[in-house]
Order: C-alpha cells, then sequence, then structure tokens
C-alpha cells in the first residue's frame, strides 16, 4: 500500500512539473509575441495594444491569436520580392 502512495505521489509531482513547464512556455511565448508585435517593421502609430491586445492594423497580424505558422506567412507574402532577392543572393532559390 506504501508503495502504491509513493507512486501517486511521484505521478502529481511529475504532473505539477509539467504544468509549471507548461506555464512557463505560454509565458515566454507572449513575451516572445510581444516582442515580435513591437519590432516587427510597422509604425508604431499602427499597433493597437489596448486591453492586452497585440494587432497591427497595417499587416492585418494579430500577434496575440495568430498562430505562428499564419505569422510567418503573412510575412513572407507581405515580403515575398525582398525573400525571393534574398534566396537568389544567397543561392537558395530553388
Amino acid at each position: 500500500m506504501a508503495e502504491n502512495h509513493e507512486t501517486n505521489d511521484q505521478a502529481t509531482a511529475v504532473a505539477v512539473d509539467l504544468n509549471t513547464r507548461v506555464s512557463l512556455l505560454e509565458k515566454d511565448n507572449m513575451i516572445l509575441r510581444e516582442l515580435l508585435w513591437l519590432r516587427h517593421g510597422c509604425s508604431i502609430i499602427n499597433l493597437y495594444g489596448d486591453d492586452g491586445e497585440m494587432q497591427c492594423n497595417k499587416c492585418g497580424i494579430d500577434f496575440k491569436r495568430d498562430k505562428p505558422e499564419s505569422i510567418k506567412q503573412r510575412f513572407y507574402d507581405l515580403n515575398k520580392p525582398a525573400i525571393i532577392e534574398y534566396l537568389k543572393r544567397t543561392g537558395q532559390a530553388g
């Protein structure tokens, strides 16, 4: 019986540790999203940040809610000519 109790305690400790890690990752994610929102290249006058929002009225990205892949694709769409030129210069163009 004591062995089962120890196993339960260990499982609880692992769950708490995982929850702590997830919480830290979520906080890190929001910090990086905020930095990206502030420094992504559009003028600060286009940024909307009231009530914790992180949106850009110029490029249409919602840095708080959009999935990273969607943000990445929007960056590519907005900067396609510059990206193609960069890939050509660096020999990475297909």
